[in-house]
């Protein structure tokens, strides 16, 4: 019979053809699968870099003084730099090695940073999982209400043999004729800070460096815009 022979060689064809297509579907699948993640991946990789890059820089804008200038601002100046476009500016004062820490076991050279704690934390991306006693929150509004109060960093904690509750000194204006100690309580401990890429050994309330030595000015200002875009950044600048 030869029509058996055709329906079989028929069937093996089709067959044949059905697993091609089927193949074929899998491939174009995996090709929009890929595709798809693909884009995804990069729209979170680069979600992640401007983070990353907003957590060096601590905002959106970083404002300071060229080489050449010679006009020094204080934190009372914040306000000459709101525009419509700007949401919370912060001051900074920082510099590397700018301070002697002592407490009654040793001393070191360090990096303090002295900051507004409230348009601190309402400009700078800072998280909970850096304070090792609580919340960013906490730890900040506790240099808020306390008047001598420091945070410092962990190593630098562990390294002055310090706890919460120690009293600390700190040479303000290292090395400067204006140089000045002053004692604080050490309230609490972080990890590492966002706009310090350097590090910053310790923090403090930006008043009371102001109070206790009146020359040093600001060193930078930290800005969030209402929106994070080019065009955003273009009027906020």
């Amino acid at each position: 019979n030869l029509r058996q022979p055709f329906h079989i060689l028929y069937g093996l064809s089709i067959k044949r053809r059905a697993w091609s297509l089927a193949e074929a579907a899998i491939i174009i699948s995996l090709i929009i699968a890929f595709g798809t993640s693909l884009a995804v991946f990069t729209d979170s990789y680069s979600g992640a870099k401007a983070a990353d890059a907003r957590y060096v820089l601590g905002a959106d804008i970083k404002i300071s003084a060229t080489a050449a200038s010679t006009k020094e601002y204080h934190s009372s100046d914040a306000e000459i730099f709101m525009a419509n476009d700007i949401e919370a500016i912060t001051p900074v004062i920082y510099s590397i090695h700018n301070v002697i820490l002592r407490s009654d076991r040793t001393s070191d050279v360090a990096n303090l940073a002295a900051i507004d704690p409230l348009s601190y934390q309402a400009v700078a991306p800072v998280k909970d999982e850096h304070f090792l006693d609580g919340s960013a929150e906490n730890a900040l509004l506790l240099l808020q209400d306390k008047p001598q109060a420091v945070l410092l960093s962990f190593d630098m904690a562990q390294f002055l043999q310090l706890r919460v509750g120690d009293i600390m000194h700190i040479l303000l204006g290292r090395a400067k004729e204006e140089q000045t100690e002053i004692a604080v309580e050490v309230v609490g401990f972080y990890e590492k800070l966002p706009g310090f890429p350097d590090g910053a050994d310790a923090l403090m309330n930006i008043t009371l460096h102001e109070e206790a030595i009146t020359s040093i000015p600001v060193s930078f200002f930290l800005v969030k815009t209402k929106a994070i875009t080019d065009l955003s950044l273009e009027d906020a600048t």
